[in-house]
C-alpha cells in the first residue's frame, strides 16, 4: 500500500508531502492539483515502462492525452530546471522478512533498522529545454 507521495517543484506543487492512510478525501478548486497528486504513482509506473523518460510526459498513452506539451510545463511556475517525485509503500510481511534475513547480524541488531517501507525517488532535470535526465 502506498503510504506517502512527495513532489518538489512539480507542476502546481512547490513542495508536496502527503501521508496516506486507508482513506483520504481530496477536496479543492479546479486546477489545485488533485489529479496531479493522484497521477504521480501512475506516472512513475509509466516512466518505468516508457522507452524514454520524456515519453511518459509528452506521448499519448492508452488513448489519454499527454501529460504536458513541453517539459517546461512540468517545473513549478516554469522556474528552474529540475523536479523530484517520490512514493513510499509499506512492505508486505514476507518481503520485509526476506530483506531482514539478508541483512548482516550487526545491522539486524540495530534498533529501528527493520525494513518496513520501500521508497522510490527520482530527480529529473531539464536539459537544453528538449530532454529530461535522471539525476543521482
Amino acid at each position: 500500500m502506498i503510504t506517502r507521495i512527495e513532489a518538489t517543484r512539480y507542476r502546481c506543487f512547490d513542495k508536496l508531502d502527503v501521508d496516506l492512510g486507508e482513506f483520504r478525501v481530496l477536496v479543492g478548486a479546479n486546477g489545485s492539483g488533485k489529479t496531479t497528486l493522484l497521477d504521480i504513482p501512475v506516472l512513475l509506473g509509466d516512466m518505468l515502462k516508457s522507452r524514454t523518460i520524456g515519453d511518459a510526459f509528452l506521448r499519448e498513452r492508452d488513448h489519454r492525452a499527454p501529460r504536458a506539451s513541453s517539459f517546461r510545463e512540468l517545473i513549478f511556475q516554469g522556474n528552474g530546471d529540475f523536479f523530484i517525485l517520490a512514493i513510499e509503500a509499506a512492505l508486505p510481511e514476507q518481503p520485509a522478512r526476506d530483506l531482514l534475513e539478508g541483512m548482516t547480524e550487526k545491522a539486524r541488531a540495530k534498533e529501528g533498522r527493520r525494513p518496513t517501507h520501500l521508497r522510490y525517488e527520482v530527480r529529473l532535470q531539464l536539459f537544453n529545454e528538449t530532454e529530461l535526465q535522471v539525476l543521482n
